[in-house]
């Protein structure tokens, strides 16, 4: 029996761990994209007000501007509608419930490891049924990378060959993953105008 609530502590911890990382994860997916938006309709808006500028690079003439304009509004109308499918808030949410109730199993497992002599068969045959449930009703998953961090972020309970290298991999690997788009959004447009005006 010990063997057993020994199994589904560990268990238990890690699920509700990475639950709570892929929470939190989702909800900075929101909010970057968010931003990200804002911040690319202020890069438009700059754009148009371009036209203004005296002795500008022939690169940078009305037509061009004109055309790079409506190309940039039309991938931006892309970019809003595609965003909000995605539903990260959503998903945020749903992990983090997950998360709540996977704790409330953890907890009493946690009081079952300090009285084990109360622990029947039925007990964990329920814990079984509580925990499969919860997955049925949360028909979501997290990432190997959620993961990987849940274990970087425990590193005292797990044996590493090479934490650190495998810290980096991680992080690159989470960033190269979820994060890198937002980043090329923001950084592009303002490469390419400098790039431009230093024609």
């Amino acid at each position: 029996m010990e063997k057993e609530l020994n199994r589904w502590y560990r268990k238990l911890w890690e699920t509700k761990g990475c639950r709570f990382i892929a929470a939190k994860r989702y909800d900075r997916l929101d909010r970057y994209s968010t931003i990200t938006i804002h911040i690319m309709s202020a890069y438009l808006l700059c754009a148009n007000l371009i036209i203004l500028l005296p002795n500008r690079h022939p690169i940078l003439s009305n037509e061009n501007l004109n055309f790079f304009s409506i190309c940039a509004s039309i991938i931006l109308l892309v970019v809003s509608l595609h965003i909000p499918s995605r539903k990260y808030n959503e998903l945020s949410h749903k992990f983090h419930s997950c998360a709540r109730e996977i704790n409330l199993l953890y907890d009493k497992v946690c009081y079952w490891k300090n009285n084990i002599d109360i622990v029947e068969n039925k007990d964990i045959l329920k814990l079984i049924n509580d925990y499969n449930l919860i997955l049925h009703n949360y028909d979501i998953n997290h990432s190997k990378y959620d993961y990987h961090i849940f274990k970087i972020e425990n590193s005292t309970e797990y044996k590493f060959n090479f934490k650190f290298f495998f810290s980096i991999k991680t992080y690159f690997a989470n960033f190269f993953m979820y994060y890198l788009i937002y980043f090329l959004a923001l950084i592009c447009p303002i490469a390419i105008f400098v790039i431009l005006m230093n024609i």
